[in-house]
């Protein structure tokens, strides 16, 4: 283990990881250093690109969310411990970000702890690819169901996510309750559903800010941002801004293309990916910081994810659910469930242990629990 606390021999490093470390927020307080993070890197390649940490702390006892970065030296494997001041609080919830050398977030922990006033404590973080696991229940946005498919309803039922308030559970909300449905960062999933009726899109934006700073505050959202389909809602029509103000770029195309094998929600997956139309829209402006998974013939992003605030939002310009009823789990129509098992940290290669037909009929094959998987991607 690797670790950097305030040691003459370790003097050097304390200039490069402790003393660098700054608060990003002018009206936080000096902090004297309270807790030792001790990061466990996964066996992965990506790991060896790490330059930064980035660290957000959020509670009912912290006056303003707070920012933190510092340099690191990561290694795929290895281990780190880092010195750093945290504001004191009870149930304060810490979420970590590694970046690389380009900015982009790669990897990611959180947890939820006790921060006292006085002393110091240790905390063991164990790190997982972007946006794993960030949610432990679901909350569906949609008016109409997208293309008639109850896709999404058949995912999360074969996976043990019954309907319910609870953890491993979901809800379906229409498009009218958006600007009052209670938001609970750090855990809920928040999906928008793609193909809606034009008052859905309307709905959203004059609601966006309190989808906003659910996600600027810890939460999930993945955005279906295919529209303009057999609803006939528009996106644009309705002056939708996505989270840190990304834009669509309507365009179908027939073939979207995986960027790279070293992310895990596409292990496996062909690299180029084929549907009556793979995808509707591209995206522009993404942030820097964004993992982009696949793209489109104009080379336009068709799926990424990036952190925004102490949240995640994944987007996504393919028709998923239409994908799913017909292309099978196979290839295309295998990226809704990967993608909400990844966010809910389930294991989603249920097609490989059961079957299609089987994973699309629930009744047919029992699946594993709902959140017993976090450690099979995360090792």
């Amino acid at each position: 283990m690797r670790k950097i606390s305030i040691t003459l021999l370790a003097m050097t490093l304390i200039v490069q990881f402790v003393a660098g470390c700054s608060k990003e927020q002018p009206a936080t307080p000096d902090l004297d250093d309270n807790v030792a993070l001790i990061l466990n890197f996964p066996d992965d390649p990506l790991v060896d690109s790490i330059t930064s940490l980035h660290v957000f702390v959020v509670g009912d006892e912290v006056e303003n969310p707070f920012q933190s970065s510092c340099p690191i030296d990561a290694a795929a494997g290895g281990q780190v411990e880092i010195m750093i001041g945290l504001p004191a609080g009870l149930q304060n919830r810490l979420t970590i970000h590694l970046v690389d050398t380009g900015g982009r977030v790669d990897f990611w922990s959180m947890s939820v702890i006790d921060i006292p006033s006085e002393g110091t404590i240790n905390i063991a973080l164990t790190l997982v690819q972007t946006a794993f696991g960030a949610a432990s229940r679901v909350k569906i946005f949609r008016d109409i169901l997208p293309w008639g498919s109850h896709a999404l309803d058949e995912i999360l039922a074969v996976n043990g996510i019954t309907l319910g308030d609870g953890e491993a559970q979901y809800q379906i909300f229409a498009s009218a309750d958006m600007g009052s449905a209670d938001l609970v960062p750090g855990e809920d999933l928040v999906i928008i559903a793609n193909d809606q009726w034009q008052p859905f899109y309307d709905n959203y934006a004059a609601a966006e800010q309190h989808f906003n700073d659910f996600a600027l505050n810890g939460g999930v959202i993945l955005w279906e941002a295919c529209d303009n389909g057999w609803a006939e809602g528009s996106i644009e029509q309705a002056g939708i801004s996505l989270p840190a103000r990304v834009d669509i770029s309507p365009g179908y195309s027939s073939a979207n293309y995986v960027c790279s094998s070293a992310w895990h929600l596409l292990t496996g997956v062909d690299s180029v990916l084929q549907g009556t139309y793979a995808s509707h829209e591209g995206f522009t402006g993404l942030p820097d910081e964004a993992v982009i998974f696949t793209v489109d013939e104009r080379s336009l992003p068709t799926l990424a994810v990036y952190d925004f605030g102490a949240g995640w939002v994944m987007v996504s310009g393919q028709p998923l659910e239409y994908a799913y009823d017909q292309a099978g789990v196979a290839g295309i129509g295998g990226l809704l469930p990967r993608i909400v098992c990844y966010l809910l940290g389930i294991q989603p290669q249920l097609a490989a242990y059961y079957g299609v037909e089987a994973y699309k009929n629930p009744a047919n094959s029992p699946g594993p629990s709902a959140r017993t998987v976090k450690q099979s991607w995360a090792q």
